[in-house]
């Protein structure tokens, strides 16, 4: 955390004509902003993935044998049943395809 009343303390050292301690303490102040500023692009990187996890599986849906991916109104698919439970995968299935069919594919 960035302690606020250092500033104070930085202001009250330029008047008392500490000059050489008010910018040691300004540099001190500037290099924790600095590592604050790069925690926070960090953090909101994170909360970011997390969104966009969070948007996906409430938009992946089961119809029982396919997944399907909803975007608004449209349904993207179908996809692979199989590939998402057991690799974690979208794979788009062709029109009547199954897993097999996909494998023999590859």
């Amino acid at each position: 955390m960035l302690d606020y009343s250092k500033f104070k303390e930085v202001s009250e050292l330029y008047l008392k004509g500490k000059n050489r301690e008010a910018k040691h303490l300004l540099k001190e102040l500037q290099s924790k902003y600095i590592s604050l500023c790069d925690q926070v692009s960090t953090l909101k990187i994170q909360v970011k993935e997390y969104d966009d996890i969070l948007h996906f599986s409430k938009n992946l849906i089961f119809d029982g044998n396919y997944y399907w991916l909803k975007t608004g109104s449209v349904r993207h698919g179908p996809f692979c049943a199989e590939c998402c439970k057991e690799e974690g995968m979208l794979v788009r299935l062709p029109h009547g395809s199954t897993k097999k069919n996909m494998l023999a594919l590859r």
